[in-house]
């Protein structure tokens, strides 16, 4: 037997197991579709091509082993079954349209280097998936890709040189999406591809790319910062619709470039109130955050993505000497922008493990209130925090721990890292109300060559911002006349104080 036929178990609600023979070679169409009772199948290692609707339907099939034989995974495939976990194996190159599309239980995907091209819709309604790596190999995904993800929170293509094609409304309505990094060879950003991301807060868009869509990042609602670079010639209409939060563009080139890009529709009229940093720098954080556009003598944060499983992190490294990270060996670090475009990268190295001698090191859970990063670690490991967005009319204020062995690198930033106790650990993130100016207050703040001036109280946190700097000038750094006054980082053009 080598060919399982078109529709040959179709419906057999039943079916609880099913073992295939070792001469097997195609699973076909609709093969196993709507076996609602169907937990456990065995594929040989010699099938290549699990065709359309193979499993579509199979609400009781939960784990597959995908042999390495396989080849291609057809469309809607395994639309609306129960996966939880699925690693794809490395000699897939094409994942159909809709392959997973509707997989709400679905928590893990691994695609590793050798897949090329992802359909459309592939993923849509995945609403458990929290993050997605995407490999070197990728060529192109379609349209709608990762549509309504809505716990997808990071999204990162691994660097390539590969020209790769994106399809429009790619990661529309996924909510909780908060790092994005693109392919660093791209055209244009496709139309709606962020759409309704809402706790999107900064995005940098690659050099090359020449279009940004319509409603590209509309409804952003906690979009602050984006990079743009000097290749942009057209912005669609509505790109940046109902960003009401947008405050910086930081553009790769000239103000006589930003005015020559065309601007369709109500595009002109978003922009015309940003503030525009011409002339911008570009960072690239290769497995990590912290991209975008900054100018030169900004302290620039940057934080390493999680450790792949059997790796931790190593040491940053960078294409640029200007660049002295404050901790190289630190997964959460700060350097100070060059007057020049940075590529970073993190790297990691193999995780020591116990020897078959022993046994292997005890596992403490980690609980982070407010924030991400909880898992289980062993007592050593260097673990990686963020806190979440801040509630409306709240700033960040720094992390507590219930165990005193927890030593924060820095317990006032939203992204830090700390060791690993040998002890089950809760961290939380803390917040604090943000103070605006009140005529009835006893103290006056005066910001010369900025805003946020007005009255406050002893105690109270003010928020300053730099006006854009001169032509031929960037910021520098804030001073003041009162030695009490202490910058959360003096060098940063927005930033706070307690009164």
């Amino acid at each position: 037997l080598v060919y399982i036929g078109k529709k040959a178990f179709l419906g057999c609600e039943k079916l609880k197991e099913a073992i295939l023979p070792e001469g097997v070679e195609v699973i076909s169409e609709e093969a196993f579709k709507g076996c609602s009772g169907l937990s456990s199948i065995t594929i040989p290692n010699r099938v290549m091509n699990i065709g359309g609707f193979a499993f579509e339907g199979c609400s009781s099939l939960s784990s597959i082993t995908i042999p390495n034989s396989v080849k291609t995974i057809g469309d809607n495939a395994f639309y609306n079954s129960s996966l939880i976990s699925v690693t794809i194996p490395s000699g897939v190159e094409t994942i159909g349209n809709s392959a997973f599309r509707d997989c709400g239980k679905l928590i893990s995907v691994t695609v590793p280097n050798g897949v090329k091209q992802i359909g459309d819709k592939a993923f849509v309604g995945c609403t458990q998936l929290p993050s997605i790596e995407l490999p070197a190999s990728i060529e192109s995904v379609g349209a709608g890709a990762f549509v309504q993800c809505t716990k997808l929170k990071n999204a990162i293509f691994a660097p390539s040189n590969n020209v790769v094609t994106m399809g429009d409304n790619m990661f529309q309505s996924c909510w909780e999406l908060t790092n994005v990094t693109l392919p660093s060879n791209i055209d244009s950003i496709g139309e709606g591809m962020f759409t309704s991301c809402i706790s999107l807060s900064s995005i940098s868009i690659p050099q090359g790319v020449e279009t940004i869509g319509g409603q590209a990042f509309a409804s952003c609602g906690q979009l602050t910062k984006v990079t743009i670079p000097d290749t942009v010639t057209q912005i669609g209409i509505g790109a940046f619709s109902k960003c009401d939060t947008l405050k910086d563009i930081y553009f790769g080139g000239s103000e006589a470039q930003w005015n020559s890009i065309r601007k369709i529709g109500d595009s002109q009229a978003t922009l015309s109130s940003k503030t525009i940093h011409y002339n911008a720098y570009t960072l690239t954080v290769n497995y990590g955050s912290g991209s975008g556009g900054y100018s030169a003598g900004d302290t620039v944060t940057i934080v390493a993505n999680t450790a792949p499983a059997g790796k931790v992190f190593d040491k940053w490294t960078s294409d640029n000497s200007d660049v002295k990270f404050a901790s190289a060996t630190s997964a959460s670090t700060t350097f100070t922008m060059p007057a020049a475009d940075v590529t970073i990268t993190a790297t990691y190295k193999d995780k020591d493990t116990s020897s078959p001698d022993n046994p292997s090191p005890e596992k403490y859970t980690l609980t982070v209130e407010n924030g991400t990063g909880g898992s289980s670690y062993s007592a050593g490991d260097t673990v990686t925090i963020t806190a979440n967005t801040a509630p409306a009319g709240k700033v960040f204020d720094k992390w507590t721990s219930d165990n005193n062995d927890v030593k924060f690198a820095s317990a006032t930033n939203t992204s830090t890292t700390f060791t690993m106790p040998a002890a089950n650990v809760t961290v939380t993130a803390t917040y604090k109300d943000i103070s605006v100016p009140d005529p009835s207050k006893d103290y006056t703040l005066t910001v010369k060559n900025g805003t946020g001036g007005g009255k406050y109280n002893a105690e109270d946190t003010v928020s300053i911002t730099a006006n854009t700097a001169p032509a031929g000038k960037v910021f520098d750094k804030w001073t003041s006349d009162n030695s009490d006054v202490k910058f959360a980082s003096a060098t940063s053009a927005s930033t706070t104080f307690i009164m």
